[in-house]
Formats: C-alpha cells, structure tokens, sequence
C-alpha cells in the first residue's frame, strides 16, 4: 500500500475512533445522569449533572483541559507559528482553569469579559481549520457547532424551561444532559480535529520527503 494511502487509513481509523468514543462518553454521562435521577432521586451527587457538578461535570472540565493539551501540542509542532496557532492555547487553557475553578461565579458581568475570550477562541479554531485538511475542517465545525449549542443552553435553558416545565423535573434533566453532552462532545472533537490535523501534516511531510529527488 503507497504511503498516502497508509496514512489516510491511519487518519480515517483515528477520526472513527475518536468518535466512537466520544459517542460512548456522552452516552455513558447521560445514562448515569438519567439512573441518578430515575432510580435515586438525585440523591446521588456523582450522578446528579443537572447544573455543573456530578461526574458529568468533571468529564466537561477533562474534555475541555485535554482540548487544551492538544492545542499546545499543535502549536509546539506546526511550523511555521500563526497567530492562531500561538494564542488558541492560551484562550482554552484560560477557559479550562476558568471552568475548574468556576471564577466567572464570581465575577460580575462575567460575558463583557468572555465574549471576547470565546470569540478570539472561534475565530482561532476557524482559521486553523480552513487551513487544515477537509476532514479536519468538518470536525471543527461539527465541535463549533455543539459548544455553541452548549453555550447558549447554558445561557438561556433554564429560564426557557421556567415557562414550561417545573425546574427539578425530568424536562430539567434533559437540558442538564443536553448541555452537558453537546460540551463534552464539542471538546472531544475539538481535541481530536487538532490531533488529525497533526495527523495530516505529518502524513503530507512524508509524502514530501518521499518525492523529493535524492541527490
């Protein structure tokens, strides 16, 4: 087999793995969710994620550092350095301590502050991904996609659930699980189209290494 091909098998094996797990992760947090609510009550605080706190919580805040991770780790091995490159690790890293720590909690007026912070963010992973290999520029966007669903449940969920359910039912649950769920996953993928992104670069350097005429 020619090595472009081995390397796009090895992609298309990373993206399908990825995913699965990703999908398993999410399934795994909202079924623990679910039994917390159904069969404890919520009388269990590791499966109770109806806002930030349970073991889906913590897988969020996991999903988001290791985004973070990856980003340094691409920023460390593309060359040449891109402004987008060099300030995404920071945006998620800031966003990742902020997320642990809850500081926006306590900061009033907290979205003057982080509009800004999460529209660098886009703009950086936009760039990045028109730059990128299709499949990765589709990974980035099915990511964008869900962390802007999160956001804005998580900006307007609660109060739109207020005119047409009770706020500790199981329509409550569902847009715990659905926040959560559409945060983990846009993390994950997030991580995994900088790791294809990588992925393919290194491909593309050995392709080119391999047409280069010896001398």
């Amino acid at each position: 087999m020619p090595s472009d091909d081995r390397g796009n098998a090895k992609t298309r094996q990373l993206i399908v793995a990825g995913t699965v797990a990703t999908t398993a992760t999410v399934l795994a947090g909202a079924a623990g969710q679910l039994i917390g609510y159904g069969v404890f009550e919520g009388k269990v605080a590791a499966l109770d994620s109806s806002t930030d706190g349970g073991v889906f919580g913590v897988i969020g805040d996991v999903s988001l550092i290791g985004a973070a991770c990856t980003a340094w780790t691409l920023f460390a091995r593309t060359r040449p350095v891109t402004m987008s490159t060099a300030v995404l690790p920071p945006l998620l890293t800031f966003l990742a301590v902020d997320k642990v720590i809850r500081l926006h909690d306590h900061i009033h007026g907290w979205l003057t502050i982080y509009l800004p912070v999460l529209g660098m963010t886009l703009v950086s992973v936009v760039i990045i991904a028109r730059r990128s290999s299709r499949r990765s520029a589709r990974l980035a966007v099915i990511a964008l996609t869900l962390l802007t669903a999160s956001f804005l449940i998580h900006l307007f969920g609660e109060k739109a659930l207020e005119l047409v359910a009770a706020p500790d039912g199981w329509a409550y649950q569902f847009k715990g699980i659905t926040k959560h769920g559409a945060e983990v996953a846009g993390w994950l993928l997030l991580a995994l189209e900088f790791v294809v992104g990588l992925q393919d670069r290194a491909s593309s350097d050995h392709e080119d290494q391999v047409a280069r005429p010896r001398r």
